[in-house]
This record gives structure tokens, sequence and C-alpha cells, in this order.
């Protein structure tokens, strides 16, 4: 959103972000574990989907009385033309606000939200199919919604009856203005786990159970490369299990995790990384990271899915593997066997990224469908007629 934010005001566009939280940027530091705890045991008294449920209804009563007053008032004095709302889970509030006050509504949905809430494993709620007719909502009432692939549009067309021709895809992207490179920062992480003179197999992001981590560290002990360390960066609730993984397999001097780092140490991190990861996706994710890594010129091992494969060609662009230790195996060895195919991949990705996958891109196109739409009313307004 913040690149999105800049990528309009670049075209000259006034924009005024309205965040609900009330802070742009969470705060970095490690999660509350005695929170954690109580949470827990409250799951457990009540059960997942009496909790979810109760979540749910303070979702809702937050979005009806909080979000949807706090908007009214940021309309009266701002005067939008344009509402860009990231859409979240049973949030109607900037639909109900923008049909209030006749304003323009672009939607940008970035997962089937009911779904992911229970892949998640927030459990099952009792207003799921309220939920679904929120989701309806939201896809029927928007002037403009985006999605970051086309499986994601085909899923909302087939599921809720959308004309396909309404949705945008706009995928994820990068900007390479964001790579700022501090060669000492490099030295330091290198010495402070004992990477000088190895390949580094990287991975950087949240992590969690779906990424595939796991079977890429189980094909990481069997592949038993000498001279080859397993570097994660970054932080999330399945790390636990992943540390616990890596100690019974005797490999803690060669599978390095960071945990959380500060933002402005990430492509340090991947700079000194000769393979960069994202083992596994759902079906409907465009990862960041790999906009990242290819913007940096890293050979990559990707997942194999339909909305990755709109972005990267399996081959030319990178190494995309099944969620199967086996495929992990033979991605990286694959990589690590063929160095200058491997860079060849890279670069190919770079110049991909770099040309066609930037956030000005994406403005651009989202300018273009306004100017179409504005010009589609004008004609039907005039019957047939519009200079």
């Amino acid at each position: 959103m913040r690149e999105m934010i800049a990528a309009f005001r670049n075209e000259g566009c006034e924009v005024l972000p309205v965040i609900m939280g009330g802070t742009d940027s969470p705060p970095n530091e490690q999660p509350d574990h005695n929170q954690k705890k109580i949470k827990d045991f409250l799951k457990k008294i009540t059960g997942k989907r009496i909790w979810r449920t109760l979540k749910d209804l303070n979702l809702l009563r937050f979005d009806y009385f909080t979000a949807s007053k706090h908007l009214e008032e940021v309309v009266e004095n701002f005067h939008p033309d344009c509402i860009y709302e990231r859409c979240n889970y049973l949030q109607l509030s900037g639909i109900k606000v923008a049909e209030r006050y006749n304003i323009t509504h672009i939607m940008e949905m970035n997962s089937p939200y009911i779904e992911e809430t229970n892949n998640l494993g927030k459990g099952d709620s009792y207003l799921k199919k309220y939920a679904r007719r929120v989701e309806k909502e939201q896809l029927m009432n928007t002037d403009l919604p985006l999605v970051v692939v086309g499986p994601l549009r085909d899923h909302f067309q087939q599921q809720y009856a959308v004309d396909k021709d309404k949705f945008l895809v706009t995928h994820n992207a990068f900007k390479n203005d964001k790579i700022r490179l501090d060669y000492q920062n490099q030295q330091t992480f290198i010495k402070k786990y004992a990477l000088e003179d190895k390949t580094v197999i990287g991975f950087v992001g949240s992590i969690f159970e779906w990424h595939g981590l796991d079977k890429l560290i189980k094909a990481f002990d069997e592949l038993d490369q000498p001279d080859t360390k397993l570097l994660i960066v970054g932080y999330g609730e399945y790390m636990a299990n992943l540390i616990r993984l890596t100690k019974s397999l005797g490999r803690e001097e060669e599978v390095i995790f960071t945990g959380r780092v500060p933002k402005n140490e990430v492509f340090d991190y991947i700079e000194i990384m000769d393979i960069c990861t994202a083992p596994a996706a759902a079906w409907y994710q465009s990862p960041v990271k790999i906009f990242e890594y290819g913007a940096m010129g890293k050979p990559i091992l990707g997942p194999d899915t339909a909305a990755v494969r709109e972005v990267m060609e399996p081959g030319k662009d990178g190494v995309l593997i099944a969620p199967t230790v086996e495929a992990a195996q033979n991605g990286i060895l694959e990589l690590l066997e063929n160095p200058e195919r491997a860079q060849a991949m890279a670069h190919h990705f770079q110049q991909k990224v770099l040309q066609e996958y930037t956030w000005e891109k994406n403005v651009k196109k989202v300018l273009n469908a306004l100017q179409n739409s504005v010009k589609d009313e004008a004609i039907n307004a005039s019957g047939g007629k519009a200079e």
C-alpha cells in the first residue's frame, strides 16, 4: 500500500491515507508471549469456532461503528474523487460510504478471505454464510475490483458470478530504488553466521506452515551438500516447529534462523544469498519476495502454481517446484549444479521485474481503467456520443 500511495502521488494524484489501526507501521518487536498464552487459554475454553465467531462480531462492530464514522468524517473534509481500499474480511464501510457520497470505489483483493481465515487455523465461524454475503457485496458494489493474480479473479467470478471483465489484474511488483545495500552489514552477517566461503541458500519473509520450509529443510538435510548453509530470515508462529525439526536432524550449524530483522537490512541479507527460495505458496498468492529476489538478480527456487507462472516462466526465469521434499531436492541440485544457467535465468527475470512489474505500471493501469469507465459513462449518457 505504501508503494501504491507513492506511485499515485508520482502520477499527480493527491492521496490521503486513512489507516484504521491508527499507525502506518506495526511495532518492530517480539510478540508478547504472556498475551499469547492468555489468548490460547481462552480459545481452549471457548473452542475455536466460538472464538472465531466472537472475533467476527468484534470486526463487524468496529467496521459499522468506528471505521464507517471515521471514513465519513474524512470524506466530508477531504472531498475525494475516489476511495481506494485494501479489502478486509467482513469489511463494508468503504463501499457503504462511497455509495452514500457517490464516490468511485476501488477494492484491492489479495486473497479469498474466508478460505484464508480458515487456512490460517483461526477456525470456522458461525457467521461464515454471512461472511460470504459480505464478500459478494464487496465484489458486486465496488466499481473496480483489483486482484493480484488471474486465478483469484477466476475464483471470485465462479463463486459469485461476477463479470470477469469487471476485474483488473495488478500483480505484486517492485520499485528498484528501494534497494539500499550496506557492505558492512553484509560482512557482519557473513561473520556472525560463519558464511565465509559457503554457498548460501536463503529464504526471506514471515514464517508460516504453508511456506513449505519444513520440506526445504528436509531436502537440504538429505542432499547434504558440502560448504552449503540454509539461511532463514524472518519470524513467524511456525518458526519454533522448524527449529525443533532442525535440532532433530542435527543441523543447527548448517540451518540458521535470524529471527525478525529490521526492514532496512532485508536486502543485505538477500545480497549474501546465492540461491533464494519461496518453496510453497497458496494457489492465489503472488509472493512479493519473488519480485524482491528477482530485482536483485538472484536465482530463484519458487512454487509451481498457476499464479506464479503468470509472472515466472519455468526454466527461463527460475526453477518452479511442487511442494514436496523430492521436488525441493531436485530444484536445489539443478541450481547448484548449473550455476551459469541459474545466473542466466536470474538475469532474465531481473529484467522482466524491472521493466514489467512496477508499482507505477499498476497505478497507470488503475487510472486508465477509471478514465475508460468515465468515457463509457459519458457515451451512455449522451446516447452513444461523447467527446
